[in-house]
C-alpha cells in the first residue's frame, strides 16, 4: 500500500523539523512546500530514501498549489511571520495566503487541513500581527469549514526563539528585557510532543471543523520561565525586567527593525486556576502523548549558554 501524502507549508525549521520526524515515523510520505527548498533538505534524513522531499511552491499561484495538493491526504499549514519585510506583510502572509491554501484544498478535496494558530486574546489584541492571525482564522473557517485549528500557548525546544534570544542576551549583558505580559501564564509544550499530537489527530473523523488547544503540564509567568532558563544556563545573576505595557506598542511598530522581539503581548491571559486549563492539558493524554516537563528539559536546552571560564 502506498504511503499517504502529507504536505507541510511553512519555512520555520523549529516547527517543521520535529513535525517531519513525527510524520515519517508514522509512515507518511512528507512533502515540504517552501519558497526555499534547499534548507528543507536537511530534514530528509529523518526518514527512508524518498519518503521526505522538499519542493518550491508559490502559495499565491493556484496551478502550483493544485498540483501540490493533488492526491494529498493532509495539508498542515505552519506558515507565519513575526515581522513584516517588503511584500511579506502580515495581511499577505497570514490572511491572503491562508485563503489561497484553503481554496486549493477545497478544490483538490484534501481529506484533512490543519492550521497552526496561537491562543491570542483577540478581544484586547492591538498589534497588526494578532489582528492578522484572527482574520486568518475567520477566512479559513469561512472558506473551508472542515479545517482543523491548532492553538498553542508556547512551544519550546531546540531552536526556540524565546530561549535562544534569552540565552544570547544573557551572554552579552547583565540585563534581560521581557516583552511578555506579566499577568499571563504560559504552559510550555515541547514542540516534539506537539508534533506527535498532530500525527495522532490525523485519521480521526471527529477533528474536522474543530479547534484544539494544546497546553503543557506546567504553568509559569514569563519572568518565572526566564529565571529558570537563566539558572539552567548558569547565569542567575542576570537582572530580569519587563518592558511596560505603554511601551510595547512602540516596540511593535519597530518590530521589523528588532527581530528578537516576538509579538507575544497579545496572547490570551491564561490563569493557573482557569477551570478550562485541566481539560486542555488532558487532551494530550487522551491522544496518548506523555508531554515533557519544561523545567526538566531546560538543562539540555540552555547548556550551550553556560559560561566556559
Amino acid at each position: 500500500m502506498e504511503p499517504k501524502k502529507v504536505v507541510i507549508i511553512g519555512e520555520d525549521p523549529f516547527l517543521r523539523g520535529p513535525l517531519v520526524q513525527a510524520l515519517s515515523k508514522e509512515g507518511y510520505r512528507v512533502l515540504m512546500a517552501t519558497s526555499r527548498p534547499a534548507p528543507a533538505l536537511a530534514h530528509c534524513v529523518s526518514g527512508h530514501v524518498g519518503q521526505i522531499n522538499s519542493t518550491f511552491c508559490d502559495i499565491f499561484h493556484e496551478a502550483q498549489l493544485d498540483a501540490l495538493f493533488k492526491d494529498a491526504y493532509a495539508v498542515i499549514n505552519l506558515l507565519r511571520i513575526t515581522r513584516e519585510r517588503g511584500n511579506r506583510t502580515f495581511e499577505r502572509m497570514h490572511v491572503e495566503a491562508t485563503q489561497h491554501l484553503a481554496k486549493s484544498a477545497k478544490r483538490t478535496q484534501v481529506t484533512y487541513f490543519l492550521h497552526l494558530s496561537e491562543m491570542i486574546d483577540f478581544d484586547r489584541a492591538t498589534s497588526k500581527y494578532a489582528r492578522s492571525r484572527q482574520k486568518a482564522e475567520q477566512v479559513l473557517t469561512k472558506t473551508l469549514p472542515t479545517a482543523t485549528l491548532l492553538r498553542t500557548s508556547y512551544l519550546f525546544g531546540h531552536g526556540d526563539p524565546f530561549l535562544e534570544s534569552l540565552g544570547t542576551n544573557a551572554s552579552l549583558s547583565f540585563f534581560v528585557a521581557l516583552f511578555q505580559d506579566r499577568k499571563n501564564t504560559f504552559f510550555p509544550l515541547h514542540v516534539g510532543d506537539f508534533s506527535e499530537a498532530v500525527t495522532r489527530l490525523l485519521g480521526r473523523n471527529d477533528i474536522k471543523g474543530r479547534t484544539f488547544e494544546f497546553l503543557g503540564p506546567e504553568g509559569f509567568s514569563a519572568k518565572e520561565m526566564a529565571a529558570r532558563a537563566l539558572a539552567a544556563a548558569g547565569r542567575k545573576n542576570r537582572h530580569i525586567f519587563s518592558v511596560p505595557y505603554t511601551l510595547r506598542s512602540t516596540f511593535a511598530c519597530l518590530n521589523h527593525m528588532m527581530p528578537f522581539i516576538e509579538p507575544t503581548y497579545d496572547l490570551h491571559r491564561l490563569k493557573k486556576d482557569d477551570p478550562h486549563i485541566e481539560g486542555r492539558q488532558r487532551l494530550l493524554a487522551d491522544l496518548g502523548v506523555n508531554p515533557r516537563v519544561f523545567s526538566r528539559e531546560l538543562p539540555g536546552l540552555m547548556g550551550r549558554f553556560r559560561p566556559h571560564f
